[in-house]
């Protein structure tokens, strides 16, 4: 009896110690999630590393942290990161997928189609296990391969608005620009004017430029530099296809519009230093 007692007492701290651990593990995995989503990814780093020592068998701390690591750039240890964290998941099919698509970005073809297939050997018509596929059939040139699987993720759910992306790179490295523009249009078609993805915006005005209407690209960017999608990017697109056209005055303007709405952008002065020394028929660096 007396053996029996003791070693209860001797748990009872112990659950109490791994609560408290749990409980710290947690606050500092949600300190990390906001540092994240604020941009500060080397602080989102300390907070979930803290998180994942707190709490070694919680896989999300170690898939945030993975990611913490692929954006910032570290693609070695956002792979080790993730692939510890799909093991303590019980391979979930979605972590399998992204760490597939850090595979993808290293070039490894091999391991993000082996990645995509085990996805879809566990879930049966996985919509990002087909997405994942078209885009590594398209990194290996193998176009008609890559959108027939897109075209598959697209039917089996039509609000995956990643896919209209994915279906437009396929469709241009395909040499079927008319089709990615419609795909593009789709996917700007679903959301409100003043609030468009950048990157659709993005991609739009290149297709319209491999398309040979210039104009319509301009019009499409300064569209959306009057709006909230206003970004940096679309200011020094918007600005370079300017000067591509000969439009050097109307570039001058953009550019000093675009220093009032981002006075701390690198890349912003760089260009309007380089365009007001510009002579007539002049080029911008890239």
């Amino acid at each position: 009896m007396l053996l029996l007692t003791t070693g209860c007492q001797s748990l009872h701290p112990f659950a109490q110690r791994t609560k408290s651990q749990i409980a710290s593990a947690r606050s500092w995995a949600n300190g990390g999630l906001e540092a994240m989503q604020s941009g500060h990814l080397q602080r989102a780093e300390g907070f979930f590393t803290r998180a994942a020592e707190q709490h070694p068998t919680d896989f999300r701390n170690r898939a945030n942290l993975a990611r913490t690591y692929f954006r910032s750039g570290d693609v070695e240890k956002a792979i080790q990161e993730m692939d510890a964290a799909v093991a303590l998941s019980g391979n979930d099919p979605l972590m399998v997928v992204e760490l597939g698509q850090m595979y993808l970005s290293q070039g490894d073809l091999a391991k993000a189609r082996q990645q995509a297939e085990q996805a879809m050997a566990a879930v049966h018509h996985f919509v990002p296990g087909y997405t994942l596929l078209g885009q590594v059939s398209s990194r290996a040139g193998q176009h008609d391969q890559a959108l027939a699987y897109l075209q598959k993720a697209a039917s089996l759910d039509p609000s995956d608005l990643s896919i209209p992306t994915e279906l437009a790179k396929a469709y241009r490295a395909n040499r079927e620009p008319r089709k990615a523009l419609a795909a593009i249009d789709h996917l700007l078609s679903l959301h409100p004017i003043d609030s468009q993805p950048e990157q659709a915006i993005l991609a739009k005005a290149d297709i319209l430029v491999e398309l040979d209407q210039h104009s319509t690209a301009i019009a499409t960017l300064r569209q959306a530099m009057q709006g909230q999608q206003s970004t940096v990017a679309v200011a020094t697109k918007l600005v370079n296809l300017q000067v591509d056209v000969g439009k050097l005055n109307q570039a001058r303007e953009t550019i000093v519009r675009a220093q009032g709405k981002f006075p701390d952008a690198q890349e912003v002065e760089s260009i309007a230093r380089e365009l007001f020394e510009l002579a007539p028929g002049g080029t911008l660096l890239r």
